[in-house]
């Protein structure tokens, strides 16, 4: 009964709240809309005294209205208060110095949509910090809470129960902690989200994702795994059952091929490769289980100097393109795309620039057909696309060359570009020099050594 009345005075303290300004918005900046909860932003503030009871109950017991609070910057340590009642749903705690985060601090705010505790000091998460108020139904249930942000701490595993009072949480964000591979706990508790739709493990030097990682979570539609150590692909994916968008990003990788490929993620729409530190080509079939494929990210790749025609390819009885719409390969190092590596009635987005592209024969699809789809995709981007290469082609426009119908000659391998030549003559002469060099040194050492043998000892008694 006891647990019932104060369950009930809690819910009426809840609804119960009053328009009136708290008097937090004396000593930070606030703004609302009319009949509005005010957000309030309380970054590098002097207000020490944050969980004070004044800036959440008026004189009448009444919770003041209050929509988000964003307390950044305040030097604030440990987070052991509770917090008052309030009907806040953002609260924004990040880059303080909070390390530690006690029991049932946020079961006052049953409104909370959104808890970010990002860059702090935080090693562990207890489950009971995240301990609710009673319900019938759930376990003291934080029961409104969807995206958790704990990124940039300094978090190594999770408890298997960590989440148990915040069960439906739809996003949890734990970029840039040093996790390093996920630990059987870790994998419980994020299992244990069944509802999660969005997960940003990021930075956390992983290597490899467990088996069944991908298994249980049925609803995850956006996976971020940039900035890991990740060498190949990891199998797990293969066990998604929603994934729609994938973040793989500044990983490792050197190339994909058929035998490194994504495994079959039939669900993949928006997949990101950009910013790869070692990616030299895409090799053919690279992609060919992401049938469902429509937006494609490779940019900003400073190795990546080849795609196969194939790599965009559905490998069954019958060969077919992946369907792409959107398609981004510019900044990479880029000097061919050859003919029909992209099926062009489909694409919708296009973006080439910033690749050295040469200006010859191999290339003579990019002025008869993508140029035209990139006009009228991105004019301005389009006619500024220029060639670097061979010499007398260089800072030419396929824009011009489209416009002229020109037809670009193809290039014999002493005509290939000045530069060329020259490497090849100082390959030349660097070797016939390094040759000469050792004759030399064999014919002087052959020298001393003869000189070495005629020579006449000078003669001496014993007595």
């Amino acid at each position: 009964m006891e647990i019932f009345g104060t369950t009930l005075y809690l819910f009426l303290n809840l609804i119960i709240v009053t328009y009136a300004s708290t008097p937090l918005c004396l000593l930070c900046p606030c703004n609302s809309q009319p009949n509005k909860p005010p957000n309030i932003n309380c970054v590098n503030s002097n207000v020490s005294d944050i969980l004070e009871k004044k800036f959440w109950i008026d004189d009448f017991n009444k919770s003041y209205a209050i929509q988000s609070l964003i307390y950044k910057h305040n030097d604030l340590k440990n987070l052991t208060t509770k917090f008052p009642l309030s009907n806040l749903t953002i609260l924004d705690l990040s880059d303080n110095v909070i390390k530690e985060v006690g029991d049932g601090v946020f079961s006052g705010l049953q409104n909370m949509e959104q808890l970010i505790l990002a860059n702090n000091d935080i090693h562990h998460i207890k489950p009971e910090a995240f301990r609710g108020i009673y319900d019938k139904n759930e376990y003291f249930p934080l029961k409104s809470l969807r995206i958790l942000d704990v990124s940039y701490n300094k978090i190594h595993t999770l408890h298997a129960d960590t989440f148990e009072h915040i069960d439906e949480l739809e996003t949890l964000i734990l970029k840039n902690n040093p996790f390093k591979f996920i630990d059987s706990q870790t994998l419980s508790a994020i299992a244990s989200l069944v509802y999660l739709k969005e997960l940003d493990i990021s930075y956390t030097q992983l290597q490899n994702l467990p088996e069944y990682f991908m298994h249980t979570p049925k609803y995850l539609r956006i996976l971020d795994l940039s900035g890991n150590n990740f060498t190949k692909i990891p199998s797990a994916l293969g066990e998604s059952h929603a994934l729609e968008i994938l973040y793989f990003n500044n990983n490792p990788l050197q190339y994909l091929a058929k035998s490194n490929a994504f495994p079959k993620i039939p669900m993949l729409r928006i997949l990101h490769l950009s910013h790869m530190p070692l990616l030299e080509r895409l090799c053919e079939y690279s992609l060919s289980q992401l049938c469902n494929l429509e937006e494609l990210h490779v940019n900003y790749n400073a190795k990546l100097s080849t795609i196969n025609s194939r790599a965009f390819l559905i490998s069954n009885h019958e060969e077919r393109h992946i369907l792409l719409k959107k398609i981004f390969i510019n900044n990479n190092n880029l000097s061919y795309l050859e003919r029909g590596t992209l099926d062009m009635k489909n694409i919708e987005n296009i973006d080439i620039k910033e690749n050295p592209w040469s200006c010859d024969c191999l290339n003579q699809w990019l002025i008869d057909e993508v140029i035209s789809v990139y006009l009228r995709i991105d004019e301005e981007a389009a006619k500024h696309l220029r060639c670097v290469k061979p010499t007398d082609m260089e800072n030419k426009t396929l824009y011009d060359m489209h416009s002229q119908n020109k037809t670009m000659r193809c290039l014999r391998f002493y005509e290939s570009s000045v530069e060329s030549t020259w490497l090849l003559i100082g390959v030349v002469s660097g070797v016939l020099i390094g040759i000469a060099f050792a004759m030399f040194a064999v014919y002087i050492y052959r020298i001393k050594i003869l000189n070495f043998g005629n020579f006449n000892y000078p003669a001496y008694s014993r007595v």
